[in-house]
């Protein structure tokens, strides 16, 4: 049997009672197809990048599965039957990652689920990817080159001649 992961978006006006019934719906279609759900995170309700069937929001749901592919194409089918859901991906993956996907971990982070958040202290400013260190010392005005006293090649071809 095959791994896969799923993501599907369901819509923003959706109850938790009704997500969570969706989702249970959705795993007994993979368990009568003779597949198995291994894990189910609930990301919450994210912004999307766009519109998306005239939604800005969306809860994000993902679900480990080992099954067939039988199994995936009945899933997708009845995503796209279903009206509550605006979005889905399943994925082929070699093996599960034991701890949690990168969006719950972001969850559990100290700047209250803020990602790539900046804070300034004194000498640092810190972001998730890299540490920039600020320099007092240098003038603004030093850093931008004026633009009087750089001349252009055609300019000092004019004063050599």
């Amino acid at each position: 049997m095959a791994l896969y992961e799923c993501v599907f978006i369901a819509r923003q006006d959706i109850s938790n009672t009704a997500l969570n019934t969706t989702i249970d719906r959705f795993k007994k279609i993979i368990d009568d197809n003779k597949s198995k759900v291994h894990d189910t995170e609930i990301w919450g309700l994210r912004s999307l990048s766009y519109k998306i069937k005239k939604n800005r929001k969306g809860n994000f749901v993902m679900m480990k599965i080992e099954g067939s592919g039988v199994a995936i194409s009945e899933l997708e089918r009845n995503f796209r039957i279903e009206e509550d859901i605006i979005r889905y991906l399943t994925i082929k993956v070699k093996k599960f990652n034991e701890e949690p996907s990168i969006m719950m971990q972001t969850k559990d982070k100290d700047n209250n689920g803020l990602v790539g958040k900046v804070t300034d202290n004194d000498e640092t400013l810190n972001t998730e990817t890299k540490n920039v260190k600020k320099d007092e010392n240098i003038d603004p005005k030093e850093q931008i080159p004026d633009t009087k006293e750089h001349k252009t090649t055609k300019e000092q071809k004019e004063e050599d001649v």
